[in-house]
C-alpha cells in the first residue's frame, strides 16, 4: 500500500507522540552526545510531523520532507497555529538532490522509520543528509528490526559517521557522529 493510501485511511497512524527513542535522546542529550542547545534539524520522511513538530516545540529549527502533500499541509498548518520554527516540503525522498535550499546545513538529521525500498536511493539520501551536516553534526537513526539491522544500516551511510548503538529487540536505534577531519602536521 502506498503512503498516500495509508494516510487516507488513517491520517495519524503513529499517534501524536514522538518516537520514544527521540524523546530519550532529547531528555538526556549529553548521554547520547547531542548538543544541549537550540539545533538546526532535518527530518526526512517526517509525515504529519509527530517528530519534527515535537522538536520544534522544544525550540529547535526544523526542516522536513515527506512524499504525501496532504500530511505536509497538515504539519505546516499545525506549525503556523503553534508558531513554531518548522517547515515541511512535499517531495519524493528517492529523488536526488533533495529539494532543500542550496547550502543549507544541519546540526542533526533525524530519520525515524524511513526505509526507501531501493537500496541505491537509501544510500544516496543518506549520503546527501551526511553532506548537509555541519562539522560535529550527528544522525539519529531509528528503524524496525523486521526490516533492518545495525550492520545493514551502518553500511548504507557514509563511513564518515562513527556510530553508537542503542538498539532494542524491536528497534534499530543508532546515533552517528560526524568524525572530525584528521589534522596533519605541516611537512
Amino acid at each position: 500500500m502506498e503512503w498516500h493510501d495509508r494516510y487516507a485511511l488513517n491520517p495519524r497512524p503513529f499517534g501524536e507522540e514522538p518516537t520514544p527513542f527521540l524523546r530519550e535522546v532529547f531528555d538526556d542529550p549529553s548521554r547520547f552526545g547531542v548538543p544541549d542547545r537550540q539545533l538546526r534539524i532535518f527530518c526526512p520522511g517526517d509525515g504529519y510531523g509527530r517528530n519534527g513538530l515535537w522538536l520544534a516545540r522544544r525550540g529547535h529549527s526544523v526542516a522536513a520532507l515527506d512524499i504525501v502533500p496532504a500530511v505536509v499541509d497538515s504539519a505546516m498548518a499545525t506549525a503556523v497555529d503553534e508558531g513554531v520554527d518548522y517547515v515541511s516540503i512535499a517531495a519524493d525522498l528517492s529523488g536526488s538532490p533533495l529539494p532543500l535550499a542550496r547550502g543549507s546545513t544541519f546540526d542533526l538529521v533525524v530519520t525515524a522509520w524511513v526505509r526507501l525500498v531501493d537500496p541505491c536511493a537509501r544510500r544516496s539520501v543518506n549520503a546527501e543528509c551526511t553532506d548537509r551536516l555541519r562539522e560535529g553534526g550527528s544522525v539519529v537513526m531509528i528503524g524496525g528490526r523486521r526490516v533492518t539491522d545495525t550492520r545493514s544500516e551502518q553500511s548504507e551511510w557514509p563511513r564518515s559517521l562513527r556510530w553508537q548503538d542503542f538498539s532494542t529487540d524491536d528497534e534499530v536505534r543508532m546515533i552517528g557522529h560526524m568524525e572530525k577531519p584528521a589534522i596533519t602536521a605541516p611537512a
